[in-house]
């Protein structure tokens, strides 16, 4: 099985408190919060609960990173959680995103 391969994992949270306590969680294991994008306004991507107001993270890493930080993102109550191969690097900084903006960086 080839970890090196760069994956994309995607999935919901509910509600903002629950996306910060993940984020801190991540940071606690030492999962660079640089390959971790938190996106709280209108994307195409899950575009309909983004604009309920839920809010949608992306994790991008090696299969065993993504393996590794699933746990915790499935206490903190993600939702509709899915792991894409990425075929190459996305660029995320057209997007409106936050994250850092909550001193969790």
């Amino acid at each position: 099985m080839n970890f090196s391969q760069l994956k994309q994992a995607m999935g919901v949270f509910p509600n903002r408190q629950e996306a910060e306590q993940a984020l801190r969680q991540l940071k606690d294991t030492g999962f660079s919060l640089e390959k971790v994008s938190v996106i709280a306004e209108n994307q195409a991507i899950y575009n309909e609960r983004v604009l309920q107001g839920d809010f949608l993270m992306i994790i991008e890493g090696t299969e065993k990173e993504i393996r590794r930080v699933e746990a915790i993102l499935k206490n903190r109550r993600i939702q509709q959680w899915r792991v894409y191969d990425t075929p190459r690097k996305v660029d995320y900084s057209q997007m409106d995103l936050i994250g850092r903006q909550w001193g969790i960086d």
